[in-house]
């Protein structure tokens, strides 16, 4: 499959690392936006809510940075209540992520395989706008957006149809994810949390 250029959209602070790496490394991403303000799962009782979403912020910042990748866009709705949010707080997130999407080449989003309600939540909000997208260009003919690709990405998961790649490739990803995710690994570690599950290729195409 050929992966092209386009916007990761994010649950939290790490799953664009966890789930796009292979896009990162191939110069793929331009935009990344991450959903929630990655505020859940505190790793130490000493960090004060405040101050660890700015450590995660921070953590998907300098990852971004090291890929070139400078343009994120932080949205701060609760973590882990994406389902519970507010119907006005919801329009706006339908809103802000159609623009996104109709203005990107391609746009990358959570599949629905993926056990986080905050990933599947997000998962049915993009498929009900590309489903839109999809809906007015048979009925209207519609050019009024640029959006050409559509793809899933799984984190946590390993689906049968994912590419497989090297122990040595996974370690290396898995080392560089350690370096920039600090507060992540840590919690990750501390959970038990299976790592391996994450850093695959598994990229599903959806149709436009």
């Amino acid at each position: 499959m050929k992966l092209e250029e386009g916007t990761i959209i994010a649950a939290h602070c790490d799953d664009e690392a966890l789930g796009c790496y292979k896009l990162f490394e191939d110069g793929l991403v331009n935009k990344v936006v991450i959903v929630t303000d990655s505020s859940s799962q505190v790793t130490s009782p000493f960090i004060s809510t405040i101050d660890y979403i700015a450590t995660r912020k921070q953590e998907t910042r300098k990852f971004c940075a090291e890929f070139k990748v400078g343009e994120i866009a932080y949205l701060n709705f609760p973590d882990g209540l994406l389902s519970s949010i507010f119907s006005s707080e919801l329009d706006n997130l339908i809103d802000f992520l159609e623009k996104t999407i109709r203005m990107s080449n391609a746009v990358y989003f959570h599949s629905i395989l993926d056990s986080h309600p905050d990933h599947r939540f997000i998962n049915g909000i993009c498929h009900r706008i590309i489903n839109d997208i999809r809906t007015n260009k048979l009925k209207y003919n519609s050019q009024t957006n640029k959006l050409k690709f559509a793809y899933e990405y799984c984190v946590g998961s390993i689906p049968p149809k994912s590419t497989p790649i090297s122990k040595s490739e996974w370690e290396k990803r898995y080392g560089f994810f350690r370096s920039y995710y600090e507060s992540q690994y840590t919690r990750l570690r501390k959970s038990g949390y299976p790592m391996h599950t994450c850093l695959h290729n598994y990229y599903k195409e959806i149709a436009i």
